[in-house]
């Protein structure tokens, strides 16, 4: 059996959870930099907001400068975890796949986790868009698209800062 690390680990379960979430990586996604706080604090993150670009008609024309617009975004800090006590007789006789049998269910757990807290909030947003038959659907969705449109939403979900927006798109 290898030897197992916390960053080995670690590596494993980021590479697991990046391939189970789905809804979280449809929103804005910020650097984990910026979640620096105790569980249960509320941190503020900076969200960028979107300017226009300008155009110089001569060189040498004086320019126009910016200033820094960013939009102040409450949230609390919640620390979903998934754990399992393994014994000595565990880790040499029953565990072949560490991987597999303990990582992978821990992960899964923490992913649903944030898949459930995700769409409770998704779920308590008002919504202006109505659907109500399946013939409504297409409508639904192009009425989605104009009202992203509108609040300047990135059509990516890469969550990069340079395509992040309007604070309500994350």
């Amino acid at each position: 059996m290898a030897v197992l690390t916390a960053q080995s680990i670690s590596s494993l379960a980021l590479e697991l959870l990046r391939r189970s979430l789905v809804l979280p990586r449809t929103v804005s996604r910020v650097p984990g930099a910026e979640f620096a706080g105790p569980n249960g604090a509320t941190i503020t993150v900076r969200v960028r907001q979107p300017r226009q670009s300008r155009v110089q008609e001569t060189p040498g024309d004086p320019i126009t400068y910016d200033a820094v617009n960013e939009a102040s975004v409450p949230v609390t800090v919640r620390h979903l975890y998934d754990a399992t006590r393994l014994s000595d007789e565990d880790l040499t006789l029953a565990i072949a796949d560490f991987g597999r049998q303990v990582t992978a269910p821990q992960v899964a757990s923490v992913a649903l986790g944030a898949e459930t807290e995700l769409a409770a909030a998704m779920n308590a947003l008002d919504s202006t868009i109505e659907v109500t038959s399946s013939s409504d659907v297409e409508d639904g969705v192009l009425a989605a698209r104009e009202a992203l449109t509108a609040e300047q939403c990135p059509a990516g979900v890469d969550g990069s800062p340079s395509r992040r927006s309007s604070p309500r798109c994350s």
